[in-house]
């Protein structure tokens, strides 16, 4: 991710650079704070072929961490109506984790089911996203001379660690464990400054969302179980200032 930063900073300073008219090539830097993370997700544990228990838990990973990265784009200028594709990559330091104690659960067998909730368990969960991009269109319009506003919306995509175990009271455990990059979306608005002949700063809000993954599970303490988990992958908010340079 460094050496990233240090590559599209040198590219800004070295290329030679162009009166920005709302067209163009650019590249630049961006940093920021964001809220957000997994609010749940779903363990399941599985009995082949007689039956299988479904377990609810509920746990909060959703935290506030920093970002930053690069980003590079293109626009183009139509009867004053700005259009581009912008993508950007930025390192995080969202990295949670929770317990809780207790779950509930649906049990399914033939012609029979239950729900209840099982006291005595322990669930850990901890989720890790190391970095997260975008690639998204964008399109706005010039308010007074200098200042671009605009819409935005595109893919996210992001490198995410998850792990989980319950653990019963007689000592059986399930656990998951998965690290994988997750696809979803983003969408947002953002104003660009013109400052000087060739340069502009950013101020851009997003949402984000990395959906759901289903996650087959390690082990279990009982070979005849087999568990897996249908967990909410990162979503939040952004918030972030950028510096770009116009080509």
């Amino acid at each position: 991710m460094k050496s990233w930063t240090v590559a599209i900073a040198a590219v800004c300073l070295a290329l030679p650079a162009q009166a920005w008219d709302g067209s163009g090539f650019y590249a630049g830097l961006n940093a920021g704070l964001a809220a957000g993370g997994d609010a749940g997700g779903d363990y399941g544990i599985h009995l082949f072929p007689e039956h299988s228990t479904f377990v609810d838990t509920p746990i909060d990973l959703s935290s506030s961490f920093v970002l930053g990265g690069v980003g590079i784009g293109y626009d183009w200028k139509r009867s004053g109506i700005i259009f581009g594709i912008a993508a950007d990559v930025q390192a995080t330091s969202f990295d949670e984790s929770a317990i809780t104690e207790g779950h509930d659960y649906l049990f399914i067998a033939p012609g029979h089911w239950e729900t209840d909730h099982y006291p005595g368990t322990t669930y850990k969960a901890s989720q890790k996203m190391d970095w997260l991009g975008t690639v998204r269109g964008r399109a706005g319009a010039f308010l007074l001379d200098n200042t671009l506003v605009y819409g935005t919306v595109g893919l996210a995509f992001g490198r995410v660690a998850n792990s989980a175990l319950l653990a019963y009271p007689s000592g059986m455990n399930y656990a998951i464990r998965d690290t994988s990059t997750q696809i979803g979306f983003a969408l947002g608005a953002g104003a660009e400054q013109r400052i000087g002949r060739d340069w502009s700063l950013k101020a851009e809000y997003l949402y984000f969302d990395l959906g759901q993954d289903r996650i087959i599970g390690e082990p279990g303490s009982n070979p005849d179980y087999a568990s897996a988990g249908k967990i909410d992958q990162p979503s939040g908010h952004i918030l972030r200032l950028g510096i770009n340079r116009h080509f």
